[in-house]
């Protein structure tokens, strides 16, 4: 019987070598292999091309304002919410030379009404910043292009290296018994070029300089608009014997300084007027207007109420209490910048009604109620600004 023998020779060790490596890779990735199922290796592919960008390639997302330049009519704003470069919403509003917003609810130029609304929807819809005007509305048009453009450029994640956008910008003071103030400035290369000041009484008329108990108001206002332009900044110090006067400047310069800066802080207020009314109860309710600007309570004017809606005549109300919470409480929600404040001692049922209405205004006035049923109405309809004192 013939032994058979295996002649090992060198191409014979190749193959044998080569066999054992692919058993072996074979034995020990087919079982790992086999618990992975094919479709989600698919599945997953397939998500990860799908997932969108969180964010645009040129602008944040997010709610960003906007101004346009001031001119003796006012200016115009725009609240723009941006999302993976689109304009989802926008808010377009005007202020009028005082500071105060115009109230198309009850505006008498109906073009001038409707511009507002109809270019929300076009910039929403375009994505643009120049829309086409209103026909009969080419003032308020424009303002709110000049104003959505400038949202924008506060939006653009490159930006320019100044810090102001250029342009004419106007800013209002807080209120005090005496009234307040508002400075229009010119902006060039961060430069502040031309400022121009007044101030506003408690009755909303402009004060007068003649009527001025401490020398001309003029020589006050021509000092300070120096002092600022040399300085280049709100920071400049008092006018002797007009230091009030000074501080009110210094604020309202501050305001339009802000409106300006391309990186700003935005306050969860919105600029404007809004109003809102208290409960009502057996002895009727109350109602606040607040006034903001740069995120902060500017005015307030608050008002009572009888059971059947007929407006409580402050000035002859013989309870003193009552009288005094209507004259102090306005400045005491100014101060604390808040609806938060201690009651009047002797007028705690018309005090909670004045906080509640004011609580409720500022609820109105914030950038979460945007989406908010009713809220493209929540400016609600004021009367010309009236003496809180009178």
């Amino acid at each position: 019987m013939k032994r058979l023998i295996f002649r090992e020779n060198k191409k014979t060790k190749i193959y044998a070598a080569a066999a054992v490596c692919i058993t072996t890779f074979i034995l020990t990735m087919v079982p790992a292999c086999a618990d992975i199922p094919m479709k989600q290796q698919e599945s997953s592919v397939t998500d990860y091309k799908l997932v969108p960008p969180t964010e645009g390639k040129i602008y944040k997302d997010g709610f960003f304002t906007g101004y346009s330049d001031a001119t003796d009519g006012g200016y115009a704003m725009a609240l723009l919410q941006v999302k993976q470069d689109t304009i989802v919403d926008a808010v377009l509003k005007e202020f009028d030379e005082l500071s105060l917003e115009k109230d198309f609810n009850s505006y008498g130029y109906a073009p001038a009404a409707y511009a507002g609304r109809a270019m929300e929807q076009e910039y929403i819809k375009t994505g643009v910043a120049e829309v086409d005007f209103v026909t009969g509305a080419t003032i308020s048009s424009s303002r709110y292009n000049q104003a959505v453009s400038r949202a924008l450029s506060r939006a653009r994640k490159l930006k320019e290296k100044s810090r102001y956008l250029e342009g004419v910008y106007q800013g209002r003071s807080k209120s005090d018994r005496h009234g307040y103030a508002v400075a229009i400035i010119e902006l060039k290369s961060d430069k502040i070029v031309n400022v121009r000041l007044k101030e506003i009484d408690p009755n909303g008329k402009q004060k007068d300089s003649d009527s001025y108990p401490y020398g001309s108001l003029k020589d006050v206002y021509d000092d300070l608009s120096r002092k600022i332009v040399q300085a280049n900044t709100y920071n400049i110090d008092n006018f002797t014997g007009a230091t009030r006067s000074t501080e009110k400047i210094k604020d309202a310069i501050k305001n339009a300084l802000a409106k300006a800066e391309i990186e700003p802080y935005l306050s969860d207020l919105i600029d404007g007027t809004y109003s809102a009314p208290s409960d009502a109860d057996d002895r009727g309710y109350a109602t606040a207007t607040v006034m903001i600007e740069n995120g902060q309570i500017v005015d307030v004017v608050i008002k009572e109420y009888d059971k059947n809606s007929s407006e409580k005549d402050s000035s002859t109300h013989l309870y003193e209490p009552v009288l005094y919470a209507n004259s102090e409480l306005p400045l005491m929600f100014i101060e604390a910048q808040s609806d938060e404040i201690d009651v009047v001692s002797g007028a705690t049922i018309s005090s909670r009604k004045y906080q509640q209405a004011v609580k409720r205004a500022l609820i109105s006035a914030s950038v979460s109620s945007l989406h908010s049923p009713g809220a493209r109405d929540l400016s609600i309809t004021r009367g010309p600004m009236e003496s809180r004192f009178r």
